[in-house]
């Protein structure tokens, strides 16, 4: 059987649908401030099969170092946690974490859309930053490498977005002052996994319409 074109529908990414669904206002979400976002992915309970015992202590303090050194070396007024959906079932082991930081729930489509840079790992979400055309940075360090799908997921992201990785172990990567993304690469991303389509609203209701007005 063979479909004709016009029957076939191209589908946004749901990320991509959902920031279609709204509208936000930079400026006044911040204050005008610099600001950086973290994608939380409550990696030490996601892969606690994983990781060596003692490792989610060490997770944390370095993670939450080199968002401040790259709180200092970007000038950011400051940096928020875009906390996991999930986190609130471990909200008991989570109180110490992030004690430097704002930590924000169910808001990551506006934080990211708000926001001057973004840190990650290998989060889904890191495709809205590069939607929005955002800076992009990936932390990693040698026990996360040492699990074969942590690393070769974050790897695959860096190519795909071309974009610098910073090691938490010594936070020696050497970045600019003034990120600027490789746009040709994020375009390249976002109509290889995310939005190939001119369809400039939520596209499952478009199919949906298209079809009944048909």
């Amino acid at each position: 059987m063979t479909v004709s074109k016009k029957n076939i529908f191209v589908v946004h990414s749901d990320d991509v649908n959902r920031i279609l669904k709204y509208k936000s206002n930079v400026q006044q979400y911040f204050e005008n401030q610099k600001v950086g976002v973290f994608l939380d992915q409550l990696i030490p309970f996601s892969y606690k099969e994983k990781i060596p015992e003692g490792y989610e202590d060490k997770y944390y303090a370095r993670l939450e170092n080199s968002l401040k050194y790259m709180k200092a070396k970007l000038d950011l007024d400051d940096i928020i946690i875009a906390m996991h959906p999930e986190s609130r079932i471990y909200q008991q082991q989570l109180k110490d974490r992030f004690t430097s930081f704002q930590k924000s729930y169910g808001k990551t489509e506006m934080l990211i859309d708000s926001a001057y840079i973004v840190f990650g790992h290998f989060s889904t979400s890191i495709g809205i930053a590069a939607f929005l055309k955002k800076p992009i940075i990936i932390l990693k360090d040698s026990t996360l490498f040492s699990i074969a799908k942590i690393k070769k997921l974050s790897k695959e992201i860096s190519k795909e977005l071309n974009l610098s990785e910073i090691d938490m172990e010594n936070n020696d990567l050497l970045i600019s002052d003034n990120q600027i993304p490789d746009f040709k690469a994020y375009n390249r991303f976002i109509k290889k996994f995310m939005k190939d389509s001119e369809v400039n609203e939520n596209s499952y209701y478009h199919t949906i319409t298209t079809i009944c007005n048909t």
